[in-house]
């Protein structure tokens, strides 16, 4: 009687040791299945992002083809003497083929990253990104990597540069003076960014380049931004409409319209009144972006930094879901050098950055709308070397910059050839002489 007590006694411990590994296994399994499945989601997310991101087009970019304005004359000769080679040769071929490939990461390691970004104004008849279309809107980007701070410098388009183009048949270089947008409409990015590392002593690291139609897609996707309008903007003079006048903003929103083939209402004629504030969408903010009749191509940069800003810190404040939905829009109109593992660490780390300040290149010019001569209709920096100067130091906090021999000779060809003295005055009778311009 004792055993059979003791038996059942054991069997029933048995037995409830055996009911807790059940319970125990039930619930491995079931946290095994939550783990699973919380993988799973993880990696249909990521799968998800690297198919939008793939969709971009990504240059790599050549790296014996971009070259700053020291390697450039340390390849030619010697830099402290001209008589030694010729410093001003920048080798520059096609652009290479569309592929995503990997290219190390400038955004660990070194203290700034110089981006370029380039909008491009096709007005609908060139579809290249890279190649053709005017580069309207030409931004320097520093980010520096410790801190996260952005800033921005608008290169103004027709700034004076001298230009590199590639030769399609023999491959031998040519110079020439032209305005600054030049190089992308006729021989492409490589040329552009090369003509902005020789002409401002940069070592440029990524570009980026977009049309309309990313801007407005982008910019409605993340709900529109707001601006502020003014009645100048709501017509200009015009000697050949009937009445003499023609609308102005609402005009390029129909321009746009038309060029992308997304739909938008004009603005009404009684918001026009400075000061008033309009929650733009994505139409009525590009064409915000290039007004600049009514009073100079300077301010309208001024107002494609102050969009891009909006545009960023609406970005900082987006869910994942709509960031993602950017991207899947985004990449049938951007061209770019970033590859995918950048793009992903800029996606996750987009509340690090924020914009610490904005500028345009040259801050002290002569706009020579009014100049006759061989530089009309240019913009002049009024002494090369202390423009740049002033660019290294706002982008980089850079007091020790030292300008290379290239642009030496460059700000001494421009001098001359402008018709200035040795103090950057004007030579000849100009009675619209402007003698600095400062945003």
């Amino acid at each position: 009687m004792n055993n059979l007590r003791d038996n059942t006694e054991f069997n029933g411990r048995r037995s409830d040791r055996a009911n807790s590994r059940r319970r125990k296994n039930k619930k491995l399994k079931i946290t095994f299945f939550i783990v699973e499945g919380i993988l799973l989601v993880v990696v249909a997310i990521c799968a998800v992002i690297l198919k939008l991101i793939g969709g971009f087009t990504v240059f790599k970019l050549p790296e014996d083809k971009i070259k700053t304005n020291t390697e450039v004359a340390a390849e030619s000769g010697d830099a402290s003497d001209p008589s030694k080679g010729d410093p001003m040769i920048v080798d520059i071929s096609k652009v290479p083929d569309q592929t995503l490939e990997s290219y190390p990461t400038p955004f660990a390691g070194d203290e700034y990253t110089t981006i370029v970004v380039f909008g491009l104004d096709g007005r609908g008849l060139v579809e290249s990104l890279d190649f053709g279309s005017n580069s309207d809107v030409m931004i320097l980007v520093s980010i520096n990597n410790n801190t996260g701070a952005v800033k921005m410098s608008s290169v103004y388009r027709d700034t004076i540069m001298k230009i590199f183009k590639a030769d399609d048949v023999d491959k031998e270089q040519t110079v020439q003076y032209a305005r600054a947008n030049y190089a992308m409409t006729h021989f492409g990015v490589l040329s552009s960014i090369n003509t902005l590392n020789l002409n401002l002593d940069l070592d440029i690291d990524h570009f980026v380049s977009f049309n309309w139609a990313s801007a407005v897609e982008i910019i409605d996707a993340l709900g529109g931004v707001d601006i502020e309008l003014k009645k100048a903007y709501w017509e200009i003079n015009n000697e050949e409409s009937p009445t003499g006048k023609v609308v102005y903003l609402n005009g390029l929103i129909d321009e746009i319209v038309k060029s992308t083939g997304v739909p938008s209402e004009g603005i009404p004629q009684e918001y026009f009144v400075d000061g008033t504030i309009w929650h733009a969408n994505g139409v009525q903010a590009v064409a915000y972006m290039r007004l600049r009749y009514t009073d100079s191509d300077f301010k309208r940069t001024s107002r494609q930094r102050e969009i891009i800003e909006k545009i960023v810190e609406k970005a900082k404040s987006a869910s994942l879901s709509t960031l993602l939905d950017v991207l899947d829009i985004a990449k049938e109109n951007i061209s770019l050098s970033i590859d995918q593992s950048d793009l992903l660490g800029l996606l996750g780390n987009i509340t690090k950055y924020h914009i610490e300040g904005s500028d345009g290149y040259p801050t002290t010019l002569y706009p020579g709308s009014a100049y006759e001569g061989s530089l009309k209709w240019m913009v002049i920096p009024l002494n090369v070397i202390e423009n740049v100067r002033a660019l290294h130091k706002f982008l980089y906090d850079q007091t020790d910059y030292s300008p290379s021999y290239n642009l030496q000779v460059i700000n001494e060809e421009i001098r001359t050839v402008g018709l200035f003295d040795e103090d950057w005055n004007l030579t000849i009778e100009d009675p619209y002489f402007q003698p600095a311009y400062t945003e």
